[in-house]
């Protein structure tokens, strides 16, 4: 029990650590375009993409919505080990 408590904290450390980092903007290639296996979202993509140091980042997009292919380049922003798709990332504007 004491070791899991100690995951805990060191989890909540982590994630403490991670929010002092500065944010960054960053290009990232799509990798994935892949259906929702949701019943609930059906209607939706998961788009995955990486930046260039290998951080990975997903989002969800309405089918209707798509506008990008696996190869093309979106904004991001990078925090620490996580990468944000921007809102606007494969969305039709």
């Amino acid at each position: 029990m004491r070791f899991i408590h100690l995951l805990g904290l060191s989890g909540a450390l982590h994630m403490l650590a991670c929010a002092q980092l500065p944010e960054r903007t960053v290009d990232a290639k799509v990798v994935s375009i892949v259906s929702s296996q949701s019943r609930l979202n059906n209607d939706r993509f998961v788009v995955t993409a990486q930046d260039e140091t290998g951080l990975s980042g997903k989002k969800s997009v309405k089918k209707l919505e798509l506008d990008c292919r696996v190869g093309d380049v979106v904004k991001a922003t990078a925090r620490g080990i996580s990468l944000t798709l921007d809102k606007s990332a494969c969305v039709r504007g």
